[in-house]
């Protein structure tokens, strides 16, 4: 993936949000934000990447959410081509 790729998933994913809890019934649950596409931008080498930090960050800081749920990784982890052996190894911690 490159930077650009990064740009249109933080801002597209918001915009989804967005469309999501003016159609939602007072429940909505997300299984990501930009916090999230943060730490996988991280794994890129790509001197663009800054200014999707800067990005994810201004979103991060319009998202509001009641109840954030954490998940242990106590499932078997499944390499489907898209995983990162890195975060395999870590994923613990």
């Amino acid at each position: 993936m490159l930077s650009e790729d990064f740009t249109e998933i933080l801002l597209q994913h918001k915009l989804n949000e967005i469309k999501a809890v003016e159609n939602s019934n007072k429940v909505l649950f997300i299984d990501t934000d930009a916090l999230v596409t943060q730490f996988y931008m991280s794994f890129l080498d790509d001197p663009g990447i800054e200014k999707n930090r800067a990005l994810s960050d201004a979103i991060d800081a319009l998202n509001r959410y009641d109840l954030i749920l954490f998940l242990e990784p106590d499932v078997e982890f499944v390499q489907d081509g898209d995983r990162s052996e890195v975060i395999r190894d870590d994923r613990k911690k």
